[in-house]
């Protein structure tokens, strides 16, 4: 199988399933990726209060849920 046919049947896929004339691949933006190389302006932008975020439970609670 070569290269173009790789490529035709993705193309054909993503037809079929969302009826789009383009892979999800072919959307994606630097943001959706997780190498900080690409998307290192995010971290200026978004905030993250990490004391706000739900910690987990101490482990002898844990057990007692069990």
């Amino acid at each position: 199988m070569s290269d173009n046919d790789i490529k035709k049947s993705y193309e054909r896929s993503a037809q079929r399933m969302r009826g789009d004339q383009q892979t999800f691949a072919a959307s994606l933006t630097k943001e959706d990726y997780n190498d900080p190389a690409l998307h290192e302006d995010i971290h200026e932008r978004i905030s993250i209060d990490y004391t706000n975020i739900d910690k987990m439970s101490d482990m002898e609670e844990v057990h007692r849920w069990q």
